[in-house]
């Protein structure tokens, strides 16, 4: 395995265990580390969503499910996350849309 592919899944795992201790600044930095590397893959996305939610930036939140949408447009977790940043921007008609979807 690649050094570089190592300090990949490293940096997912701790961002895992941030997000579920509720250090959620913490796995959005790390999670942000991953995209910038180009190293993210859907749930990367979907975990930096649920971050971004839980720091109350919906917008990013929502950017972050649109990334996990185009690599999986059925994502049912993605489309639920995605309903969520829109409820949360106020926005009742897309949040149903797409919870519908999901």
């Amino acid at each position: 395995m690649g050094t570089e592919l190592k300090d990949a899944r490293e940096t997912a795992q701790a961002a895992s265990a941030a997000l579920q201790a509720g250090r959620h600044a913490d796995a959005r930095a790390l999670l942000q580390s991953l995209v910038d590397a180009g190293r993210a893959d859907a749930s990367v996305h979907l975990a930096l969503a649920r971050a971004c939610r839980a720091l109350g930036d919906h917008a990013a939140a929502l950017a972050a499910a649109d990334r996990v949408l185009a690599l999986s447009p059925r994502d049912p977790r993605a489309l639920i996350a995605k309903a969520d940043s829109f409820d949360a921007l106020g926005d009742g008609r897309a949040a149903a849309a797409h919870y519908g979807s999901a």
